[in-house]
């Protein structure tokens, strides 16, 4: 009678626990996608990355974001690069967007 008991409670636990990681799923994948609980930048964006981000958020592309602040496409992306360290993003859409939400720029 007692090991009926405890695999029933056993069964019960296990069930729990799963749905509780399922729950943990799903509030992991919900604050990823709109920037909750990400954590600060590491360091404050410069001006020129500031500026770079706000040029494309305004939808101008590399070439004329270069051309309009006076440097040369590596330096942006050198920049860029920066940025994407400093917000913990991986590529300038995710950057702005970022920095957008954060009130950045």
């Amino acid at each position: 009678m007692h090991l009926a008991r405890d695999i029933t409670q056993r069964k019960q636990q296990e069930e729990l626990l799963h749905n509780m990681l399922q729950i943990s799923k799903q509030i992991v994948a919900m604050s990823d996608g709109n920037g909750i609980g990400r954590p600060a930048p590491i360091s404050p964006l410069s001006e020129q990355e500031q500026s770079i981000l706000r040029l494309f958020s305004e939808g101008k592309n590399s070439a004329e974001i270069a051309r309009n602040l006076g440097i040369t496409l590596q330096t942006l992306r050198n920049h860029l690069h920066h940025a994407n360290e400093k917000l913990r993003t991986h590529n300038r859409l995710e950057a702005v967007t970022h920095a957008m939400r954060r009130k950045l720029i």
